[in-house]
């Protein structure tokens, strides 16, 4: 995973970005999001395998 440095700037009492960086943040809360999905879906495969009924966490995985 690939996480973008950004460069938050202070306007005044508020931290600012750019229209660039913004994206940059939103691209890395995404990438974030999506590889947490992948672990949650790891964690499940190995509950699942180990005899657990479902997932605890709502991933779908056939035995």
């Amino acid at each position: 995973m690939a996480i973008k440095t950004v460069q938050f700037k202070r306007c005044g009492k508020m931290a600012c970005l750019s229209p660039r960086e913004a994206q940059a943040e939103v691209n890395n809360k995404v990438e974030i999001y999506n590889w947490m999905r992948g672990m949650n879906a790891l964690v499940c495969y190995y509950e699942v395998r180990d005899g657990a009924e479902r997932c605890v966490s709502g991933a779908s995985v056939s035995k």
